[in-house]
């Protein structure tokens, strides 16, 4: 099911950029995060159980969901 699918996309994912490792960088993980997703999304449209109409577009879907950390700008405390 999902558990599957998601495993096998980090797989392929894996296989196609980086043939010789285990796992990807870390530095990936955001795309990783997108692949998953989508296998994911996927995964339970055609089970059935996707609580909502997702579209033609899972992975804009997806991308226009993910979080984006936003940060203030680090300033030097007064003494």
């Amino acid at each position: 099911g999902m558990v599957m699918d998601a495993a096998l996309a980090l797989a392929r994912y894996t296989e196609e950029k980086h043939p010789t490792r285990v796992f990807p960088p870390v530095e990936e993980m955001r795309e990783v995060a997108v692949r998953v997703a989508v296998a994911v999304v996927k995964r339970a449209v055609s089970d059935g159980v996707a609580g909502a109409d997702v579209g033609a577009d899972v992975e804009g879907l997806v991308r226009s969901k993910l979080w984006n950390a936003t940060y203030l700008p680090v300033r030097r405390a007064k003494r």
